[in-house]
């Protein structure tokens, strides 16, 4: 069983060698380097924390997007190509490709995260840089775990990439959402801004608080320490077993 899962997760990531994310990831973090060099010559005051917070949102954006092109990509490729029925008409089962597939595709997301991780700490504390990596990585696996979710029950690249990209731009923005509804400087309260507050309510209590995750003040003012990084792994650790059961269990019920 091992070696089968093992092997379903090695030939993952031989998938994203064959596509070129080496590549990718190399020209994001030259990318990175050479904007920090540019933001640096034009700052005139605090230019290293300037650098700092430019650089560590924009990996911070680029490693969401490549994590969900991959995934979904990955994922959708095994269902079009019958690559997947072709698995399972061997001895694999549905969750020992699961298993393997989700470990491949974890892997993906570590080596995406330590990429921007040593280039942050050209920048930045390493202490910090420690602490935004391992939190960068924690959010990564939310958003792989997500985006093999919609890979899997939504089959469309397209639907799908945009069914991740909402999430997670949900998950970045419900703290605001949450506090521009509560706002104390509303007159009256209807019943319909009643509803929307409780919907609006719900829908936090669903999303994970990304808005807490890889933040940019632990570069710039050096204020991470390993209680914020501990919370951050339980919320991450929930989320991801939500996900994977609801991954695990859509694929269980397709007729393949």
């Amino acid at each position: 069983m091992f070696t089968k899962i093992k092997a379903i997760g090695f030939f993952t990531l031989l998938e994203a060698v064959r596509h070129h994310l080496i590549w990718l990831i190399v020209g994001s973090v030259l990318t990175g380097i050479l904007v920090g060099q540019f933001v640096d010559s034009l700052a005139i005051t605090e230019s290293v924390q300037i650098q700092n917070a430019i650089i560590g949102a924009m990996f911070r954006f680029i490693a969401v997007i490549i994590v969900t092109l991959f995934v979904v990509s990955s994922v959708a490729h095994d269902f079009s190509d019958k690559t997947i029925e072709l698995l399972l008409a061997t001895a694999i089962t549905r969750t020992q490709y699961f298993i393997g597939k989700a470990i491949g595709l974890s892997g993906v997301a570590v080596a995406v995260a330590l990429a921007f991780g040593v280039t942050m700490s050209i920048y930045s504390y390493p202490d910090q840089v420690m602490f935004w990596t391992i939190s960068l990585l924690l959010e990564l696996l939310i958003v792989m775990a997500f985006s093999f979710l919609c890979a899997i029950s939504l089959l469309q690249i397209p639907i799908a990439l945009f069914s991740v990209l909402l999430f997670y731009l949900m998950s970045r923005t419900i703290g605001a959402i949450v506090l521009m509804a509560n706002s104390p400087f509303q007159d009256e309260i209807s019943f319909a801004d009643q509803t929307i507050f409780l919907l609006i309510d719900g829908i936090r209590y669903l999303l994970p608080n990304l808005d807490h995750f890889t933040k940019t003040e632990w570069l710039v003012y050096g204020s991470g320490d390993w209680s914020q990084v501990g919370q951050l792994a339980i919320q991450s650790l929930v989320y991801m077993l939500l996900l994977f059961s609801a991954s695990l269990f859509d694929l269980h019920r397709k007729n393949l």
